[in-house]
């Protein structure tokens, strides 16, 4: 039997070695604080909150090119016909196929589960984690705009908890197949933005703005009021990061103040 690590990564979390963590004191209130701040920033923007399962339907991943992807990737259980998410938008995706889209905005907060990272670290880097996206939908001009403006949204909303972070262009394989060629094309076209943050000396990804144009809006069959087809955006930000991102750069006591707890 292989022995499940019992290591400590930082105050309030244990890390069991396999992807999975335990969080305890302040971090499970500091990661609902993060979303609630989250949460209020997508409700000024007219999001309307949906709650979608942890099941995701296998024909929903398999017409999101998420196979095409990561063929390997998703988190299996013993149904043919469901895997559990491994993303938050998809299910909106599917909420809405076939339909018509005009400056729709989304949010939606789940467990996500990626079991196609090399290696897993603490809070940074987890099989099971919890996901909070913003899903826009609309016409081109819109979203691009929205796209920009979300980048400072984000931003934003970490300078206001006094957390230090960059922004920088990066590459998504969830557009598809993940060759070289796309991947250059994402970064001349500035498809994909990270907002990064230093957690214990190694640069993490805490959100990130992703601009897909008609890539789902072609596999859900979205049109935007001018009947053409419609282009999306997602945010994505990953709380237990925002969190371990908080503790290791503000310390426990002022972290324990945003989560309105004592420690």
């Amino acid at each position: 039997m292989t022995e499940t690590p019992q290591r400590r990564d930082g105050p309030g979390i244990r890390d069991h070695g396999d992807g999975r963590v335990t969080l305890g004191g302040i971090m499970p209130a500091l990661c609902r604080a993060v979303d609630r701040r989250l949460r209020v920033a997508a409700s000024r923007e007219g999001a309307r909150e949906l709650r979608c399962p942890a099941l995701i339907e296998r024909a929903v991943l398999h017409r999101a090119g998420y196979f095409e992807a990561f063929p390997h990737g998703p988190t299996e259980i013993r149904d043919c016909e469901y895997s559990l998410q491994p993303a938050a938008c998809y299910q909106c995706y599917a909420e809405l196929a076939g339909t018509c889209v005009d400056r729709t905005v989304l949010t939606v907060c789940g467990r996500c589960y990626r079991r196609s990272e090399d290696t897993f670290a603490g809070a940074t880097r987890l099989w099971e984690f919890t996901m909070r996206e913003v899903v826009l939908l609309g016409a081109a001009d819109w979203i691009r705009a929205e796209r920009a403006a979300w980048i400072d949204r984000v931003s934003d909303i970490a300078r206001e908890i006094d957390l230090e972070v960059s922004v920088s262009v990066a590459t998504d394989p969830f557009f598809g197949p993940s060759g070289r060629g796309r991947r250059v094309l994402q970064q001349l076209k500035e498809l994909k933005h990270e907002i990064r943050a230093v957690i214990d000396g190694e640069d993490v990804a805490l959100a990130s703005v992703n601009l897909h144009e008609t890539f789902f809006a072609n596999r859900f069959d979205l049109q935007d009021a001018a009947g053409e087809r419609a282009h999306t955006a997602c945010v994505a930000f990953g709380l237990e990061r925002w969190a371990a991102a908080i503790v290791a750069q503000r310390g426990e006591a002022a972290a324990a103040a945003l989560a309105g707890r004592d420690l």
